[in-house]
Order: C-alpha cells, then sequence, then structure tokens
C-alpha cells in the first residue's frame, strides 16, 4: 500500500551543505522545515524551467515535491527573490536570469485557444466511435504550454479488449479531421479501462497525469486519478480528488454560462443512450469478431513499430511494453531520459549556488526527487484497488523498470531540444 505520508525526498539533506555535516541539533525545527522548503520550491522551479514554463505562488504550491503550508511556500518565495529567483509584475516566478519565460507562457496561453478549440471539435468526433469511454488533453497543451505549431496530444480510455480498433479509427479520423494551418491530433496515450495503472513511477509522469484535463468521461477519469494515487509521492499536494485550475482556453469552451451545448452537457457517458450507429457498430464488434479483428490490428501495428522504433535503439521488449494489447504509450520513453538529464543538469547547478549542497549530495537529491525511493512498493495496489483490479497484469516491474535507451530517443530528445533550448543553465 501506499503510505499514508508522502515521502521527502529532501529529509535526507537536513539543510544546506554544511548545516549536513555539521550537527542536525544546530537547527531548530523551524530552520529544518524552512530548509526543506527552500530546496522544494528550488526543485520545483526547475523542474518546470526544464519547460520554460514560470509558475505562479499557488501552483509553485500544488507541484511542490513535499508537503508543506503556503504560509511556508509564501515567506520562502519572498527569501528567494532575487537572488536565487524572479518575480514577473504579472506574479510569475522562474529561476534567475530566466526571466524571458515569463512573456513566453503568457504568449502561449493565448495561442492555446486555438488549440482548445481543435481538442474539443476533435473530441466531439471521438465521443461517438465505439468503444470510446474516455477523452483527454494531455501533454504541453494542458498547461496552455505548446507553440504554435505543437500537437493536440490526447489521452483515451477504451472498452477492455478493444483498444486498437478505438487506435486505428482515431487514426483515421486524424486524417480526415485535419485542416491546412490547424494543430494536427495525436492520440498516443490509451489505456483500457481495466488497465488504469500506469508506471514508471516517476516524476514525469506524476506531472502527465496529474495535469492532464479531461473533456469527455469525467467520471472514469477521477478513477483513472484513484487508481494512480501513487503520483502523491511525488506530488504530495495535487490531490485527485481537488478540482484542477481550468486552463484558460478550457474555460473559453466551457464559460459559466454555458448553454446546453457545452462540451459538459455533450458529453456521452454510458448513463445516456449511445449514438444509434455507434450502438450498432459496439453491438456487431463486441463478439468474436471484435475481439479478433483487435487482435489482428495488434499485431500489424506492434511489428510496424518494431521495424521502425528499433533503429532509435529501442529493445523488442522495451517496444512490446509500450504497446501492449491493453495500452499504447509513448510516456514511459520519448523524452523521458532527456528531460532527467536537462532536469538533474540545471536541478543540480542550481542547489549547489542557492542551498550550498556539496556536488554529490545536490546530485542525489536531484535524483531522489526525479525517481522516489519507495521503489518497494512498486507493484502494491493503490487505495480503494485489489491486487487483481490494479491493471498491472501481474507485470509491476516491467512497467516501472526505465524504458529507452540511455539518455531517451534521440528523435525525441532532438525535438525536446528545438521546442525548448539545447542550453542547460
Amino acid at each position: 500500500m501506499i503510505a499514508s505520508r508522502p515521502h521527502d525526498p529532501t529529509t535526507e539533506m537536513r539543510a544546506d551543505g554544511s548545516a549536513r555535516r555539521a550537527s542536525s541539533s544546530r537547527l531548530t525545527p523551524n530552520e529544518a522545515e524552512n530548509a526543506a522548503v527552500r530546496r522544494a520550491v528550488m526543485l520545483t522551479l526547475t523542474y518546470s524551467d526544464v519547460f520554460n514554463y514560470p509558475l505562479r505562488a499557488d501552483e509553485i504550491w500544488q507541484n511542490l515535491v513535499v508537503p508543506a503550508p503556503k504560509e511556508a511556500v509564501a515567506a520562502v518565495l519572498d527569501e528567494l527573490v532575487p537572488d536565487a529567483l524572479s518575480r514577473t509584475e504579472d506574479g510569475l516566478y522562474c529561476l534567475r536570469d530566466r526571466e524571458q519565460i515569463g512573456p513566453l507562457r503568457q504568449a502561449r496561453a493565448a495561442s492555446a485557444i486555438a488549440g482548445w478549440r481543435e481538442a474539443e471539435r476533435f473530441t466531439r468526433w471521438l465521443s461517438h466511435v465505439p468503444f470510446v469511454r474516455m477523452v483527454a488533453v494531455c501533454g504541453s497543451l494542458a498547461v496552455e504550454n505548446a507553440g504554435p505549431d505543437g500537437d493536440v496530444d490526447l489521452f483515451l480510455i477504451t472498452a477492455p479488449g478493444r483498444l486498437w480498433l478505438v487506435q486505428s479509427a482515431a487514426m483515421v479520423l486524424r486524417r480526415l479531421a485535419w485542416r491546412p494551418g490547424r494543430p494536427p491530433f495525436c492520440p498516443n496515450y490509451l489505456l483500457s479501462e481495466h488497465e488504469l495503472r500506469v508506471g514508471p513511477r516517476n516524476l514525469y509522469i506524476a506531472h502527465e497525469i496529474t495535469q492532464a484535463r479531461p473533456l469527455f468521461g469525467h467520471a472514469l477519469f477521477a478513477r483513472f486519478r484513484r487508481e494512480n494515487a501513487w503520483t502523491l509521492e511525488f506530488l504530495p499536494q495535487n490531490r485527485p480528488e481537488d478540482d484542477p485550475a481550468q486552463p484558460a482556453g478550457l474555460a473559453f469552451l466551457r464559460p459559466a454560462d454555458a448553454s446546453d451545448d457545452s462540451v459538459d452537457s455533450q458529453e456521452p457517458s454510458r448513463a445516456q443512450a449511445p449514438s444509434r450507429i455507434q450502438a450498432r457498430l459496439e453491438r456487431l464488434l463486441g463478439g468474436r469478431i471484435g475481439s479478433w479483428l483487435d487482435a489482428a490490428i495488434h499485431r500489424t501495428l506492434l511489428y510496424y513499430y518494431r521495424m521502425r522504433l528499433r533503429r532509435h535503439g529501442w529493445t523488442l521488449d522495451e517496444i512490446g511494453r509500450a504497446y501492449r494489447r491493453d495500452r499504447q504509450t509513448v510516456v514511459t520513453g520519448g523524452y523521458l531520459g532527456a528531460i532527467e538529464a536537462r532536469f538533474v543538469d540545471r536541478a543540480q547547478s542550481r542547489l549547489m549556488a542557492t542551498v550550498g549542497l556539496s556536488e554529490a549530495e545536490a546530485h542525489d537529491l536531484v535524483r531522489q526527487t526525479f525517481h522516489g525511493t519507495a521503489r518497494s512498493d512498486a507493484s502494491a495496489p493503490s487505495a480503494g484497488s485489489s491486487a487483481t483490479d490494479s491493471g498491472l497484469s501481474g507485470s509491476a516491474a516491467s512497467d516501472d523498470a526505465p524504458s529507452g535507451p540511455p539518455g531517451g530517443d534521440p528523435v525525441y530528445a532532438g525535438i525536446l531540444g528545438e521546442r525548448y533550448g539545447d542550453d542547460v543553465s
């Protein structure tokens, strides 16, 4: 079971480097808490800096890597400005000497409305596809940090045993729905509704889960969050039961005085009758024919992915874990290695400069923050789930294992550099 008290990856560093080497009795409880919050704030802002994304004070608190009162976070922010952090006129915080990313966030938030329009349009199409149970926006658009040429990344949950039927239908719709000058759709993360537990467990995947925004199938998305309550180990104040902050683009689509044709009112949940075509197709493909067809599509696409991805250093085992019968994901590979390397480099240098940790101490602390330390709990079901319905399919170790070649897929590492720059500061 997940520990009731989230792991604090900074507790092993009692204060700054010199204080750690001295006796811990020299620190009062308030000083020890302040030192832990200082490190956590620096780690949280350094992670967001990897994506050129400054944060408001409330966002820093919500995404802090250790539990801390809002008042303590606010006090530390005041202490760190201007020596370690900068604060813009709009109330955004970023690392010192990185003030240029403040206007970038504002510009991307304004351009995100077009992406949310496209996401809403494509979701209406997908909501009529047989066996689609949930659609959410994920990736950079979910936090309104996509560039003007960014994709609309979508996360889908499907009926059991029909994931690859949905995947193939979504790819066909993607081609039909695309229009010149509009952001393309990428339904690149699919899960079966009976296989909702995901991994590997690290800071990046925790952010991917907590920042996703559902447009259809909200109840199932809430269940998905509960099934992945392990994210509290990494983001202890970003809880599944809390309502996520609504992005401006999503608020534009669903204003407070929305009429009956809003996204919410159009959500075709299982409580409502599906469309006539959808119901007929689900009856037709709900038995052996659908099972055979889904398996055939999976075999064909798995062969294609093996041929394509092995050229980039992926093994057959890694590809098989990413493209299983019950899930299709690129989250556990792709950017993961490149993001970890960039985060470690930036956070290590900042911690050494601002809180006085040695190079080895800073490196260990950053690695703990990214990967966590409760690896022995990786196969334990979350609260409210059992070993049989946890979605691990008896393969927890493989899901939580590092995936992809060192440094991540070089193709995705290159894309990361193009989007967020190659400098490490």
